[in-house]
């Protein structure tokens, strides 16, 4: 793993759709962890065991869990996307946000449990977080998916902001 030596600017949402696995790699529908699957998977793909994001957002159960996969100061590797964004922090959402609906729960989850703890430690403004094809030199890139709102999650992300004032 190579380390940055600076504080990250951006938050990158993906989903591991873009790692295109094949439909019975993973079975989103269960209440068990799926992140050791993905993990065999892309060893497999890869020869590496390092997942392309510093977290996960795993729905287990009836709820959403975040996986820690990478430190937050390491490079993730991403051909598609120019310097700017070396210096980032990556969450995954298991699963493809292109078939699957996005519920609140989730959008909560990411912000009050991540986005916004990490907002608030790295000095890291809701402009930018971004998603992956937004900032894709790919233009056929849609990660993290047509069913992620961007628009929707900022306005979960300032509504939690609202309520938490942190000194320094």
């Amino acid at each position: 793993l190579e380390y940055s030596s600076k504080w990250p600017k951006f938050i990158i949402i993906h989903s591991t759709s873009e790692l295109q696995l094949n439909s019975g790699d993973l079975n989103y529908d269960t209440p068990k962890p799926q992140i050791s699957s993905l993990q065999k998977v892309v060893y497999q793909l890869t020869n590496s065991t390092e997942l392309p994001y510093n977290f996960i957002l795993e729905r287990i159960n009836n709820d959403y869990q975040i996986i820690v996969c990478r430190p937050i100061l390491t490079y993730a590797p991403y051909a598609d996307m120019n310097e700017t964004y070396l210096k980032s922090i990556h969450i995954g959402v298991l699963g493809d946000l292109n078939k699957q609906q996005v519920n609140s729960r989730l959008y909560s989850v990411l912000a009050h449990r991540l986005v916004c703890p990490l907002m608030r430690l790295f000095n890291i403004h809701t402009d930018k977080i971004v998603l992956h094809n937004q900032i894709s030199n790919n233009p056929e890139c849609d990660c993290p998916g047509e069913n992620f709102n961007i628009e929707k999650f900022r306005t979960i992300i300032h509504a939690h902001l609202k309520f938490i004032s942190v000194s320094r």
